[in-house]
This record gives structure tokens, C-alpha cells and sequence, in this order.
């Protein structure tokens, strides 16, 4: 039997869907948005062969683009609670603790542990927001952080000197 797990994955404006007919770039579909404004599309689309659900948002200089296999209006917050998840999990491992390399197994301990990091994880990035509140943050090129409000945090904490 086929479980049918919820998911919601963000993907490139430039995907093609099926529209009365034809092919059509995603985003054609949302461009008439009001920016921040969220619309889910009235029945499932084709996306690379897959029936799913889309919903979409204009943004300032991009486009929000959510397909799931639920017909959920909240997808866009669905999405935007598992990203935060996901970025603090990877600030716990590969950009700044390194969380896997404990070789935790057992799940109480790895809650534990999760439970500990978590508020240092507030506390860094709660001095990466006071630092670049007073400091001129270095941008790369494409007019990003060259590190992120956590790392910037946590590069100025005595204890990762």
C-alpha cells in the first residue's frame, strides 16, 4: 500500500504546467498578484509528470511557488514552517555545531540535545541581528550576507573563538 505522506516543496518559476491546453510557464499563472498576495489554482496540474496541487505568491523580485500533494490552502505557511525547521537544522550541523558528528542514535538523547542547541541557537542569531544592527555586514556579489545572522552571531561568541 502507497502511504500518502503530506508534502510541500518549492520550485522553479520557470516549470511548466499544463494550462487550457497547453504548456505554460508557472509563474504566467500568478503574475496578475498583488505582491505577498498567496492563490492556490482551482485543480491539480501536471508538474514533470506529477499530478499535484500549486499555490503560488508574487514577490518583490521572485515568485513563491509551492506544489503538494494536499489540497490545502496553507501551503505557503505549511512550507514556510518546515524552511525554518530546515534552516535550523542546518545551522545545528553543517553551518556552525556539526550536530551529526555526535553520532547520536537514540531519540531521547537526540531531543535532548536538540532542546540544548535550540536556545543557543536563539542566542546567536539574536547577537547576529544586534551586530548587523551596528556593523557594516560584508555583502558577496549578489547582494547577500556573506554570513548568515547566525553565523555572524556565532563568530563573535567567546566560546567559538
Amino acid at each position: 500500500m502507497q502511504e500518502r505522506i503530506p508534502f510541500y516543496i518549492r520550485f522553479k518559476k520557470n516549470a511548466q504546467v499544463a494550462s487550457k491546453g497547453r504548456l505554460v510557464q508557472v509563474r504566467r499563472l500568478f503574475v496578475h498578484l498583488d505582491l505577498d498576495t498567496a492563490m492556490r489554482l482551482g485543480h491539480q496540474r501536471s508538474i514533470h509528470g506529477v499530478k499535484l496541487w500549486v499555490t503560488g505568491m508574487r514577490l518583490k523580485d521572485d515568485y513563491l511557488l509551492i506544489a503538494s500533494n494536499q489540497d490545502n490552502l496553507e501551503a505557503i505557511e505549511f512550507y514556510r514552517q518546515r524552511r525554518g525547521i530546515e534552516t535550523l537544522f542546518g545551522c545545528l550541523n553543517t553551518r556552525g555545531v556539526n550536530l551529526e558528528s555526535t553520532h547520536l542514535r537514540d531519540p531521547d538523547r537526540v531531543a535532548k540535545l536538540v532542546g540544548l542547541l535550540t536556545p543557543a541557537f536563539s542566542w546567536a542569531h539574536k547577537a547576529g541581528r544586534w551586530i548587523a544592527a551596528r556593523e557594516r555586514i560584508k555583502l558577496n556579489k549578489h547582494g547577500r550576507p556573506a554570513k548568515s545572522l547566525f553565523r555572524t552571531g556565532l563568530d563573535h561568541c567567546p566560546a567559538s573563538a
